[in-house]
């Protein structure tokens, strides 16, 4: 059996890497690798039945007309292999096309793990979950943990405590979506960091302890006093009543609604300058 060497094809889409990687797997058959010996893995299933495709199309070309023979045997970098080669390789592939390892690299790694399910820990038959499958997954697992008798009382306030100030100053109306998305963020982040003594160490994140719960604020003291402020400048007047529409903001802004909805420029740069 001829030896192959590694190569690494490197290019965008459109490039050519389906011609450069069917030759190859082409030219494998022609030295002697047994069908069930070569891996031809892509991320989707409709490139897969394009990679299939490509191979049967050349291999029948081949094996059904000189020229094409020879156009392939010349692209492959093998002149020499007959028409007759081409025919003998197209029968084996189409014999042992039940042991073709050709599809996309989830599906590779599920039969893997499938064959070896208890050493990697996993018992019972699985099968992988197509997308509408994990999204109903996700709503299932999130329903579980906001029922009352399904998850424990205090995970359940902490959880939703996060969500509340991770969101604190947007105007956000669709709940399911953003709580989700919440989630895939704090996921992504325990995934970075495992730690877990950076994460809500209540110590190391004050070490003189936390006053933001302390604080009694009166909001409505506060816009007023700022009102008064804001009369006593000598701004202009598109100035004052672009302050005046936050101060009406603020006056009846809750938790929840977009903090800077009213002059969002104005305020913007005001912050920035102090």
């Amino acid at each position: 059996m001829i030896q192959i060497p590694n190569e690494m094809i490197r290019a965008s889409a459109g490039t050519g890497k389906t011609y450069q990687l069917t030759n190859r797997f082409i030219k494998l058959l022609l030295c002697g690798l047994p069908v069930e010996r070569i891996i031809a893995l892509t991320f989707t299933r409709k490139a897969a039945g394009e990679f299939f495709e490509g191979i049967l199309t050349k291999l029948a070309k081949a094996a059904s007309k000189p020229t094409e023979a020879r156009k392939l045997a010349e692209e492959i970098s093998l002149p020499d292999t007959k028409q007759a080669a081409f025919r003998e390789a197209l029968r084996r592939l189409v014999d042992t096309m039940g042991q073709l390892s050709l599809g996309t690299i989830d599906g590779f790694f599920n039969r893997i793990i499938a064959m070896f399910s208890l050493e990697f820990g996993l018992g019972g038959e699985f099968e992988m979950m197509s997308e509408f499958e994990q999204q109903q997954a996700r709503l299932r697992v999130l329903e579980m943990l906001l029922e009352e008798n399904a998850a424990r009382r205090e995970d359940r306030e902490s959880l939703i405590e996060t969500y509340r100030l991770s969101t604190a100053g947007k105007d956000e109306r669709r709940f399911v979506g953003s709580f989700e998305e919440h989630l895939e963020n704090c996921h992504e982040l325990w995934l970075r960091v495992p730690d877990p003594s950076r994460w809500g160490d209540p110590d190391r994140l004050w070490p003189k302890g936390n006053l933001w719960p302390a604080q009694v604020v009166d909001r409505a003291a506060m816009v007023a006093e700022w009102r008064e402020l804001i009369a006593g400048e000598s701004f202009g007047n598109n100035l004052q009543q672009g302050f005046c529409k936050i101060a009406d903001h603020l006056a009846t802004w809750m938790p929840g609604k977009e903090l800077l909805a009213k002059s969002k420029t104005l305020m913007s740069r005001a912050l920035e300058n102090l």
